[in-house]
């Protein structure tokens, strides 16, 4: 029997199949931009690897620096090295080096060196007062200025140290995302697009995280057993420049910390740094007026600000994939010039792979890609940030 309405027909008295859904074309994902390190490196330095172990080789300029570690008082005979007691150091200088202790302003010109024993002569208070010293017990710094030889001096004199090159390495590790979608659920007509299209899209930034977050903690590792291999990431190679702020981050703290990290390596590195490390940062900019967070344009395929210190420019890239109770109060500087993106397949997706007879799509996300990172003493780690602080 047919229902009767009196009055204006209204949407309630209409059947809730006729109503046209209002719906978005767009899904919106909860984290589209979670691989920033990942494109970065895309763009940047990206090299292709011939084999699954993939090396590298870094060198160093030789020394300038060390320490004398006797009791020299104002003898002639000193010892080089890196603690109290140690002579490790001798092949640090030649005949005819000049070096120079800062606490006293004394110059000492070395004429003899025994690498048997780490023993070198010298010549006191060369051009300076002399004065008494004592590293036996706390080393006490030199400086190496370089050599100074004498006008017409013969070849014969000239003695050639340089530094060993040593190798690194690590490995490519193989990433897969499935998609699979049965034939029904791809053939249907859905809002936002059909299901087997934004599955893919989906499915490709999560792999991309997942390289991400390799890149960022993983361990280099080789399973002999089950035939595996892990990439090693930044987090596994830093080691020299590494600082715990075990609080709120200061100004002070800030500045240390970059005046390490720039040590070595070029003016300009970024800062891969989690969400709370960001809001520091943005709180000490705040606090000190002077300082200033300058937008940059999003020309490197993801947003990014800049930080300019004394010491150089630091890029802030903020990384969700910083997160949780550890990682959170991390912040990851790194000379991307120095890293690279290897790859011995890019991230490719192959559509069809299921058996002929499936009633479904099976598409996958593959990647056989790792991590490299150069000299590790041009990159830092601060970690153990709670908040900031404008002091």
């Amino acid at each position: 029997m047919a229902t009767i309405i009196s009055g204006a027909a209204g949407t309630f008295d209409v059947l809730a199949q006729r109503l046209v859904v209002d719906m978005s074309p767009k899904i919106y994902l909860l984290e589209p931009d979670s691989a920033p390190l990942t494109v970065l490196l895309n763009k940047l330095t990206k090299e292709k690897a011939e084999n699954p172990k993939y090396e590298w080789m870094e060198d160093e300029l030789m020394p300038n620096w060390t320490n004398i570690t006797n009791n020299a008082g104002t003898g002639t005979t000193i010892n080089l090295g890196a603690s109290a007691g140690a002579t490790g150091h001798a092949k640090y200088v030649t005949k005819y080096s000049l070096i120079k202790v800062p606490s006293t302003g004394e110059v000492m010109l070395v004429t003899a060196v025994n690498e048997s024993n780490g023993n070198i002569t010298v010549t006191r208070g060369y051009g300076t007062d002399v004065s008494s010293v004592d590293g036996s017990s706390t080393p006490v710094p030199v400086v190496i200025i370089g050599t100074a030889f004498a006008e017409g001096a013969a070849g014969s004199e000239l003695t050639h140290h340089t530094t060993k090159q040593t190798g690194n390495y690590n490995y490519i590790q193989i990433f897969r995302e499935p998609v699979k979608v049965t034939r029904t659920a791809a053939l249907t007509n859905m809002y936002g697009g059909k299901l087997r299209v934004t599955e893919q899209a989906k499915k490709g930034i999560e792999i991309l995280r997942n390289i991400e977050n390799a890149f960022l903690y993983g361990v280099r590792h080789l399973d002999t057993s089950g035939e595996r291999r892990t990439t090693g990431g930044a987090l596994y190679f830093i080691s020299t420049n590494s600082t715990n702020i075990g609080g709120a981050l200061t100004y002070t703290a800030l500045e240390n910390f970059l005046r390490s990290v720039f040590r070595y390596g070029r003016q300009r590195k970024f800062l891969i740094a989690s969400p709370l490390v960001m809001s520091a940062l943005s709180i000490i900019a705040e606090a000190r007026g002077s300082v200033r967070l300058v937008p940059k344009a999003t020309s490197y395929g993801v947003s990014i600000r800049q930080w300019s210190s004394p010491h150089g420019d630091i890029m802030l890239l903020k990384d969700v994939n910083l997160t949780g109770s550890t990682y959170g109060g991390y912040g990851i500087c790194l000379e991307l010039e120095e890293c690279a993106f290897r790859y011995m397949q890019d991230v490719v997706l192959e559509t069809n792979v299921q058996n002929p007879a499936d009633l479904y799509y099976l598409d996958v996300y593959t990647a056989m890609v790792g991590f490299e990172l150069h000299n590790e003493q041009k990159h830092g780690v601060v970690y153990g940030i709670t908040g900031g602080s404008g002091s």
